[in-house]
């Protein structure tokens, strides 16, 4: 789980066919002897380098199983790395905000409070004095 709502799943088996067909070609390819440099040599060689390419991109087959591996890991990786980008600017904007929120002026809001002290006063005062009016006073 990367996210609230998003989860990524991968991983590589080493007994995945993929993989196994890979390494089996590879280990012939390095297996063979081909230091004599006669003609029998180069057909041999490739012969093998058609082996293994026809391994790694089977004709007819859009993406080999190697490809498919890949392909999965890769798109992994980028939904990680975009969803590790998108937390980062999320981080930055809440930073920011409790920056601003923490970063006010003590004093600033200490005169601004007292101000509003004193117009709460002169209102309950303005109130008081209008309250104890009766008629005959106003008249």
């Amino acid at each position: 789980i990367i996210d609230s709502n998003l989860t990524v799943r991968y991983g590589v088996r080493a007994n995945e066919e993929g993989l196994s067909d890979l390494i089996k070609s590879l280990s012939v390819f390095v297996a063979a002897d081909f230091s004599g440099g006669t003609q029998t040599d180069e057909v041999y060689y490739g012969a093998l380098t058609s082996e293994m390419w026809g391994i790694l991109a089977p004709p007819g087959v859009d993406e080999s199983g190697i490809a498919n591996i890949a392909t999965e890991i890769a798109i992994a990786h980028k939904t990680a790395a975009d969803t590790d980008m998108r937390h980062t600017q999320t981080k930055s904007t809440f930073q920011t905000t409790i920056d601003e929120i923490e970063g006010v002026d003590k004093e600033l809001v200490a005169a601004e409070i007292l101000q509003l002290k004193t117009n709460i006063e002169a209102s309950y005062r303005a109130s008081s004095i209008v309250y104890n009016l009766s008629i005959a006073d106003y008249l």
